[in-house]
């Protein structure tokens, strides 16, 4: 039998949305507050995600409202960075970044989302068919549910990414780590470790309750015990101890040219949003502030124009571009000499320090990072000039 509430007076569709996290979450805040009829799918949300957490500065630009979570959790204002040959770097990020456990900040959405009128369905949808109005979802509960548009928001092993576009297939780079009780008093600084012939890093997260200590390798099918052994050794080295709660999670990275598909993100009545479109930075691995903007595009194009035809275009306009020269920054960051050469400038430099730390908080883009990155080199007066071979490769 069909599970969905027929629409209510004045309301429009059923929309349905496959995941309740940051992008599936706004994308439901949105369209119900805008008078849709939203079916919002997750069998477990609000749930713990292993990840640093960390809401970066641009986050605030666009979403103001999650400054009402700064109270449950922390501000990082400084990040310490640690070179392969072990030269340390403190950058002051000025604009600070707000790091708070996924399960508050899924909780809160998810709130939102509800209180504007999305009906929450507890259950995992198992497959998804063309109907004479949209689409039948079948769900574990047994029940299906009619639908008219579809938005698959289900992370980073999405199937719905499986069902709706099968030859969109982005790499799921792998993640190890703990966490870690935090005390009230914890400093809030942020520490990433390059290891040597690695092409990851490991991250140290303060965040609201748990401390987030993980690994990342940012190519496919890394084991588990070269993630283990790094990880390992960075926590040693700190003092601290592996007998914490482990975790492990895949990053969704896209392959060379997927950006360029923009009809593997979407179509007249389905999108795909957050990790289900890989939409992650592929430098830094965050990917909150892209969810709920592509969240937020889904909804505009059916608030706008009634149909999610436009969300492609909407995504190819103002995310994919600056998404695909992070792309092209990410193949070289990790060649040899680039991290410790960046260290070493930044260090020596004021202007080349606070352009790393906008990098950081989101506030720079990718696009433009050649440009500012020259004037600040020369206004800092030329700082470690061995460092130009390293930057021009970079930037070339």
């Amino acid at each position: 039998m069909a599970g969905a509430m027929p629409g209510g007076p004045g309301r429009r569709g059923p929309v349905g949305i496959i995941g309740a996290g940051p992008a599936g979450a706004r994308a439901a805040e949105l369209l119900a507050a805008g008078g849709w009829e939203v079916l919002l799918f997750d069998p477990k949300a609000p749930w713990e995600k292993p990840c640093g957490g960390g809401i970066p500065a641009h986050g605030f630009i666009h979403f103001p409202e999650l400054r009402e979570l700064e109270g449950r959790g922390r501000w990082a204002r400084r990040a310490r960075l640690i070179g392969p040959d072990g030269a340390e770097l403190v950058v002051e990020t000025g604009a600070p970044i707000l790091l708070v456990d996924r399960r508050i900040l899924s909780a809160y959405q998810l709130g939102r989302a509800e209180v504007a009128g999305a009906r929450r369905v507890r259950c995992r949808i198992l497959d998804v068919t063309r109907a004479e109005h949209g689409w039948r979802l079948s769900g574990d509960d047994g029940r299906a549910y009619d639908v008219a548009y579809l938005i698959g928001a289900d992370g980073a092993t999405s199937r719905m990414r499986r069902l709706l576009a099968p030859d969109f297939r982005p790499r799921l780079t792998p993640t190890r780590g703990r966490f870690v009780p935090v005390g009230a008093g914890a400093d809030p600084e942020i520490v990433v470790w390059f290891p040597p012939d690695f092409r990851g890093y490991v991250w140290e997260f303060p965040r609201g309750r748990m401390w987030s200590v993980g690994v990342c390798h940012l190519d496919h099918g890394v084991g588990k015990s070269r993630l283990e052994g790094v990880l390992g050794e960075h926590v040693a080295a700190r003092g601290g101890s592996m007998e914490h709660r482990v975790y492990g999670h895949p990053i969704p990275l896209p392959n060379p040219g997927d950006y360029d598909r923009p009809e593997w993100f979407g179509g007249e009545d389905w999108a795909l949003c957050g990790d289900a479109a890989a939409l992650v930075d592929p430098i830094s691995g965050e990917g909150i502030h892209h969810a709920l903007r592509s969240g937020q595009l889904a909804a505009r194009a059916l608030l706008e124009t009634g149909s999610l035809a436009a969300y492609r275009g909407f995504l190819a306009a103002e995310v994919l571009p600056e998404l695909r020269k992070a792309a092209e920054y990410a193949s070289r960051f990790y060649e040899r000499g680039f991290v410790e050469a960046l260290l070493r400038v930044c260090g020596r430099g004021r202007r080349m320090r606070g352009v790393l730390a906008d990098v950081m908080t989101g506030l720079q883009s990718y696009r433009t990072l050649r440009l500012r990155t020259a004037w600040a080199y020369v206004l800092d007066g030329f700082p470690a000039p061995s460092t130009l071979v390293p930057l021009v490769k970079f930037f070339r």
